[in-house]
């Protein structure tokens, strides 16, 4: 549905940001700086204590740590190895034996379905059909469909790290829904201040996430405990990546709004 290019400069620009978004603030060194009236904003979100209620970090130095071989959590150990496929041009998903080659499953679903993410507890997996506006649930265990829900606009769905949310993100009406998780109903919908947002990660401490916004070249970082917009950091319009652009911290007073350059 969208350019390889625009998709790889937004993934470029997530993994680029995401230590300097830590406050949105001009590093050390910066081409320009904030007014010498202004104090810069300062990293205390990043030395914060961890979210109430989400799990201890494997490997403090490591967020993905439990990504690594051999670190399947209990609750999906015992499912069969399986690939599923979200078929947009078609509406259905393929469940695919990843030994054999075969497809052993394969279903209707919503309208243009984007991708498949699993639940917090890792107990079943939904299917996000943003232009069906629905998500369909499949049981790991058998590979088989489930309920569909309606979800206006799921093209992604995250949680939030304590598990109180789901977070679809709305792509097209450019917004982060955060749904109750166990209903999939609507408790809070967030405006995001730019177009085709996408793809998103949190800090290591759970506290704030950062999400790509493809077709604006920009990312938004949003407080999770509050749910709302607390920065941006906007490149180029031509969506390459930041290394070689400038970025405007869009999201603070505008007596603290900071301009510096990014090293070539």
């Amino acid at each position: 549905m969208f350019s390889k290019r625009a998709v790889t400069a937004a993934a470029m620009m997530l993994s680029a940001a995401m230590t300097m978004m830590v406050s949105c603030s001009a590093p050390q060194g910066s081409a320009e700086s904030a007014p010498a009236s202004q104090p810069p904003p300062s990293n205390a979100a990043a030395n914060e204590p961890p979210l109430p209620g989400m799990p201890a970090l494997l490997d403090p130095r490591n967020i993905y740590a439990a990504n690594r071989p051999g670190e399947l959590s209990p609750a999906v150990a015992q499912f069969p190895t399986r690939i599923y496929v979200p078929n947009s041009g078609s509406n259905t998903v393929d469940v695919i034996d990843p030994v054999s080659f075969k497809i052993v499953e394969h279903f209707a679903v919503g309208r243009q379905p984007q991708h498949i993410t699993p639940s917090y507890d890792l107990k079943r997996l939904w299917v996000l059909a943003d232009l069906g506006d629905s998500v369909t649930e499949i049981d790991p265990a058998t590979g088989k469909k489930g309920q569909t829900i309606w979800v206006k606009d799921p093209y992604n769905m995250y949680y939030t790290p304590d598990g109180q949310f789901a977070i679809v993100v709305a792509e097209r009406e450019a917004r982060l829904n955060f749904l109750n998780p166990s209903t999939m109903k609507m408790v809070e919908s967030v405006k995001v201040p730019c177009r085709g947002i996408d793809h998103m990660d949190f800090a290591a401490n759970g506290r704030f996430l950062i999400a790509s916004c493809e077709f604006a070249a920009s990312l938004v970082k949003v407080d999770v405990s509050t749910r709302q917009p607390v920065g941006t950091l906007a490149g180029s319009s031509d969506q390459r990546a930041p290394s070689s652009t400038r970025f405007v911290n869009a999201w603070t007073p505008p007596a603290r709004r900071t301009r510096w350059a990014m090293p070539e």
